[in-house]
């Protein structure tokens, strides 16, 4: 099955309609990077299922694509999102990795062998510092994802070819599910360890620190209690994302304005609550 494609200029040729496809969008793709406008952007569903439809009429006629089609379909068409998600996770992983291997190698040096929860106080503060630079980087970028005269200006580069910027109301939200994901498991962290330290010092498994119980008074330090509120506000902001669907914009957009400050003004405490860390 073949159509014929012609160009600007008088030459005619003539191409299988999965070449039309290509054609058409990468020619209508530079007329969008040329002049961007809301919607110009083909859905990349259409794509997905365009693809799936000549693959079924040249290879399989009558029957659906199989699993392998589906995917490979499914990897081109979203090949700028995965591209921004493989190297979105390298360069988290970098961060989180560089900093927590500084900050092991400092609780080698202060953590005594035999100690009372000794791998818990060399692993859990080296862990916590890590993610709490993960964090940061991941703050860093989610205001890029809002820069809109930025992402016009770079999306008539050719930088545009390998990173999707058409997607960055995506990417935001990737980028945002990430850094929650990142505050609930730091969180839950630092209770299951402050808390068991704490447990130990009371049971008299963990000695004192000037004749206080150092983890049970962290837990009601000034700077834990803010960790809280971070917690709560992020932990609303991802429920009410999640839900943006099904609750009435107008309060969806209140709960985000009203948790906004405290992350604007908060972020982070979580180096000093490591530093205290006995």
């Amino acid at each position: 099955m073949s159509r014929v494609y012609t160009h600007t200029h008088t030459h005619t040729h003539t191409h299988s309609d999965l070449d039309v496809f290509f054609l058409d969008r990468r020619h209508g793709s530079s007329r969008e990077r040329r002049n961007p406008r809301p919607g110009a952007v083909s859905d990349a569903r259409a794509q997905r299922s365009y693809i799936r439809k000549k693959f079924d009429l040249s290879q399989n006629p009558g029957r659906k694509p199989g699993d392998l089609t589906s995917a490979l379909a499914n990897a081109h068409s979203e090949r700028q999102m995965i591209f921004f998600f493989l190297l979105h996770f390298v360069a988290t992983m970098i961060v989180w990795q560089h900093h927590m291997y500084f900050k092991f190698r400092q609780r080698a040096a202060v953590v005594p062998e035999g100690a009372n929860l000794y791998w818990w106080k060399r692993l859990v503060p080296p862990v916590e510092f890590g993610t709490m630079h993960a964090m940061l980087l991941q703050l860093a970028l989610i205001p890029m994802t809002m820069a809109r005269h930025t992402i016009a200006t770079l999306s008539a580069t050719s930088l545009a070819r390998f990173v999707p910027f058409q997607h960055t109301l995506r990417m935001h939200i990737h980028l945002g599910y990430v850094m929650v994901l990142f505050v609930f498991l730091s969180t839950v962290l630092f209770f299951v360890f402050f808390g068991q330290g704490c447990v130990d010092q009371r049971s008299g498994k963990e000695p004192l620190v000037k004749g206080k119980e150092s983890f049970c008074d962290s837990m009601k330090s000034e700077i834990m209690l803010t960790g809280y509120g971070l917690f709560a506000a992020f932990g609303i902001m991802g429920v009410t994302s999640y839900l943006r669907d099904k609750m009435k914009y107008e309060l969806f957009y209140a709960v985000r304005e009203a948790t906004r400050p405290t992350v604007r003004r908060d972020c982070f405490p979580y180096d000093r609550v490591v530093n205290a860390v006995p």
